[in-house]
């Protein structure tokens, strides 16, 4: 992280990520992060500007201070924000159209009809 070699640290950020649903015990969560965790390196490779860090490192270890105390609220809350963080960085002035990471990782909105 130090050395300042992106790739590198992206490759043990996207690591990170995919351990922590490792552990979970849950398949289908983990073959679903793999592909996200997979487009996100991509955008963030794209998009974010030189000199960032992918992702903090003092945002992985709150993470896994609740992870470790058995606080599940508190490392959802911290995941939550270490998202909306990485989200925030990512430069999309240039692009056309919509420009949320929701629409560049081709996650549509749920449209909801008028009986629910």
């Amino acid at each position: 992280m130090h050395r300042f070699d992106q790739p590198s640290w992206a490759r043990l950020a996207s690591a990170f990520h995919l351990r922590i649903a490792a552990l979970a015990g849950n398949a289908i969560l983990e073959h679903y992060l793999t592909e996200l965790v997979s487009r996100c390196s991509l955008i963030v490779g794209a998009f974010e500007p030189a000199g960032n860090a992918p992702c903090e490192h003092d945002e992985h270890c709150a993470i896994l201070d609740c992870i470790e105390a058995g606080d599940a609220d508190g490392a959802i809350a911290h995941m939550s924000a270490h998202l909306h963080e990485l989200e925030a960085r990512i430069e999309t002035s240039h692009m056309p159209g919509e420009k949320g990471l929701a629409h560049l990782l081709g996650i549509e909105p749920v449209q909801r009809t008028a009986m629910e």
